[in-house]
């Protein structure tokens, strides 16, 4: 059921939340590596090459 959900998702997030205040900067950067590892790696890959492009161009864009 949704109310499932949400509880195991709400679970997932405290138990990050808690890595990450527990290890600091490291905690942070090991969540971040666990979640890419959970995720679909290739989409992730392709979904932030789109997000730095579109940061790239607004910065290193051709200027007139």
């Amino acid at each position: 059921s949704a109310g499932l959900v949400w509880f195991i998702t709400l679970l997932a997030v405290s138990g990050v939340v808690a890595f990450v205040m527990n290890y600091g900067t490291t905690g942070l950067i090991w969540a971040g590596v666990i979640i890419l590892c959970l995720t679909n790696l290739p989409l992730v890959f392709k979904i932030m090459g789109v997000i730095f492009g579109i940061i790239f161009a607004i910065f290193f864009g051709r200027r007139r």
